[in-house]
């Protein structure tokens, strides 16, 4: 299975169309570039040391807790937020309760493993290669972070999306890291793909 591979070029030109005018001519360059060079030379993650503790949408936790639906098991998984930053900022006036929308991390390896089991080695790795690629819609593709605080390549599901209350999340998660430019771009342009496609051809 091989991490050398390309993003392509529908999802680049998507992402160029979707970089704000905020941004300096300087920085939309360099986003562009990082993004252009995937997976060479391109860091997803903010040092730990650049992120505050806020929650913002893309922010990697530890200790999210979910519910198995069928069993009312309860488990603690890692997860990454969905939730709009300022849909979910304590600062802003509220008129209900405010929840935090993430899905859960699973490691590209036991992924693999599945797919191996319940399909062949050479399925597996086509899937993943397409995962890793971010050309799957359905998957957004978190590698190792080269300082280590994200300690393995993992896969958030989009569609496996859970909730919680946020004073849940504020007394009982952990923030491990938050995301790049480069990489919350790609991370917003994956949640459009994803949920809002106009052109799903279903005749309404």
């Amino acid at each position: 299975m091989s991490e050398e591979v390309q993003l392509p070029d529908a999802f680049l030109e998507q992402i160029g169309n979707a970089i704000p005018a905020y941004l300096t001519p300087e920085k939309k360059e360099d986003l562009l570039k990082g993004i252009k060079d995937f997976p060479k030379n391109m860091e997803y993650y903010l040092p730990p040391e650049q992120f505050s503790d806020e929650i913002l949408q893309g922010d990697i936790w530890y200790d999210f807790q979910i519910i198995n639906f069928l069993t009312t098991e309860r488990k603690n998984v890692k997860g990454i937020i969905l939730s709009n930053s300022c849909d979910i900022s304590t600062e802003n006036p509220r008129y209900s309760p405010i929840t935090v929308s993430f899905v859960p991390l699973l490691r590209v390896s036991k992924l693999h493993d599945h797919l191996t089991k319940i399909k062949n080695k050479v399925s597996a790795d086509s899937i993943i290669e397409g995962i890793i690629s971010q050309s799957n819609t359905q998957y957004f593709y978190l590698p190792k972070s080269r300082c280590n605080t994200v300690e393995d390549n993992f896969i958030a599901d989009l569609t496996n999306i859970h909730t919680l209350p946020i004073d849940y999340v504020q007394k009982n998660s952990t923030k491990r890291l938050s995301l790049s430019m480069i990489g919350f771009y790609l991370l917003l342009v994956k949640i459009s793909m994803h949920l809002c496609r106009f052109n799903e051809r279903v005749d309404r």
